[in-house]
C-alpha cells in the first residue's frame, strides 16, 4: 500500500496515470475493506450460532476511547445485524455497572 501511495504522489497532478495510480490505491484499499468487513461478519455469525443466549454489555465506549486509538468503522453492527436475521439465539442487554 505504501509503495502504491508513494508512487501516486510522485505524479504530476491533473495527470492521467496519476488518475490511474490513485485509481489503483483506491481499489487496493476497498479491496482491504471488504476483506476486513466479511471476518467481521464470519466472526458475528460464529458467536450467534454456537451459545444459547448472548449478552451485550452497555459499556462507557467514550471513556475507552480516550485510551487509545479506536477504528471509526467498528460500531457493533455486526453482530446486531446478525441476529436480526432470524436467529433463535436471544439477544439480551445487560444495564450499565451491572457486571458481577
Amino acid at each position: 500500500m505504501g509503495i502504491r501511495q508513494r508512487r501516486v504522489s510522485r505524479k504530476q497532478k491533473g495527470s492521467n496515470n496519476r488518475r490511474k495510480a490513485q485509481l489503483r490505491v483506491s481499489k487496493l484499499h476497498n479491496r482491504i475493506q471488504q476483506r476486513r468487513e466479511s471476518y467481521q461478519w464470519d466472526v458475528a455469525n460464529r458467536i450467534v450460532q454456537k451459545p444459547d443466549a448472548v449478552t451485550v454489555e452497555d459499556l462507557q465506549v467514550k471513556n475507552m476511547m480516550k485510551r487509545c486509538k479506536p477504528v471509526k468503522s467498528d460500531t457493533g453492527r455486526f453482530l446486531s445485524g446478525v441476529a436480526e436475521l432470524g436467529y433463535d439465539e436471544v439477544v439480551v442487554r445487560v444495564p450499565k455497572n451491572n457486571t458481577h
